[in-house]
């Protein structure tokens, strides 16, 4: 079984010393528990700090991940709908 993180966000004031760390770990040991046997995470390269602790916590880079905005780009009118 493949276990994936939605989104994983520390406030600030917490992003000290080994809390990341300690918060992936956390998520890690669930995932055991619930019979996970690879995990899959996510970091954004405007995040080198996350990128870091995952290089650190033994995940590796697998994939490019591509998104887009579209609520400003994109707003569904009849004229728009697609055929």
């Amino acid at each position: 079984m493949l276990g994936t993180e939605d989104t994983f966000f520390l406030l600030p004031e917490y992003r000290k010393g080994r809390n990341a760390i300690a918060f992936y770990k956390v998520i890690e040991e669930e995932f055991i528990k619930r019979g996970v046997v690879e995990a899959g995470m996510t970091a954004k390269l405007s995040n080198p700090a996350a990128c870091k602790i995952l290089k650190y916590l033994g995940y590796q880079e697998v994939s490019m991940q591509y998104s887009k905005h579209l609520a400003a780009e994109f707003t569904r009118t009849p004229e728009k709908e697609m055929v």
